[in-house]
């Protein structure tokens, strides 16, 4: 027999205690419930559809009443933001933060060893500059993986540990501008197609962080590990 939740229909462990998908608390009422309803269903499968609709009804406004207070309290919500987040968004950003940190430790971002070297030769600033962003971009790739895991846990620190990893992204993305334009003497940010692609990576950091903790605020409920 397998249990479905009452509010979307995804198929459920025995012992699971929300839905995945929809969150959904799942109490012991919801659930010996479910399970009634499905022994109901196959026994009296040769009923009439006016009946098993009328008998359907019954046991939903029957359960609206049993609910558990915190199914009465959160509305359950969709999750598909999150799910992308744990399976695709977060794993990619690490993997993606800790690659160019090597390569900006490396120098790789001057395409050549030789071309780094002639910047390096004229901004030697700049070459420290470089190794200490690196660097913090490969922590920083690291920490995305570690929120991925709180997250994909419901730890009640993983919606906080976003927010904070956002911001530390944008304010690390700010201060290697700031930083580079005062050492090669190149305001970063008026510099033709770089300095777009700097100024759009800045938007989407601040609407990320705005967005998200929205989206988390809502959901507060599911992360209480």
């Amino acid at each position: 027999m397998t249990m479905r939740c009452p509010n979307c229909g995804q198929r459920l462990a025995d012992e699971a205690g929300r839905c995945p998908v929809c969150g959904t608390v799942i109490d012991e009422e919801t659930r010996r419930q479910a399970m009634n309803e499905d022994d109901f269903a196959s026994s009296s499968f040769e009923g009439t559809r006016q009946s098993m609709g009328e008998q359907a009804s019954a046991a939903q406004s029957g359960r609206t009443d049993q609910m558990a207070p915190d199914e009465k309290r959160y509305p359950a919500r969709p999750m598909k933001w999150y799910k992308f987040l744990i399976y695709f968004s977060l794993v990619l950003t690490g993997f993606a933060n800790i690659w160019t940190g090597v390569g900006a430790v490396l120098g790789m971002q001057y395409e050549t060893k030789s071309q780094a070297a002639q910047v390096y030769a004229v901004y030697p600033g700049l070459h420290v500059l470089d190794i200490i962003y690196g660097v913090l971009l490969i922590l920083l790739g690291v920490y995305a993986l570690i929120v991925r895991q709180y997250l994909a846990g419901f730890k009640a620190k993983g919606p906080k540990m976003l927010l904070i990893m956002y911001i530390v992204s944008l304010v690390i993305e700010v201060a290697y501008i700031a930083a580079s334009s005062l050492i090669s003497g190149v305001n970063l940010l008026t510099a033709s197609e770089s300095g777009t692609m700097l100024i759009s990576s800045m938007i989407v950091s601040l609407f990320m962080i705005g967005a998200n903790k929205v989206y988390f605020d809502k959901r507060a409920h599911l992360f209480n590990k």
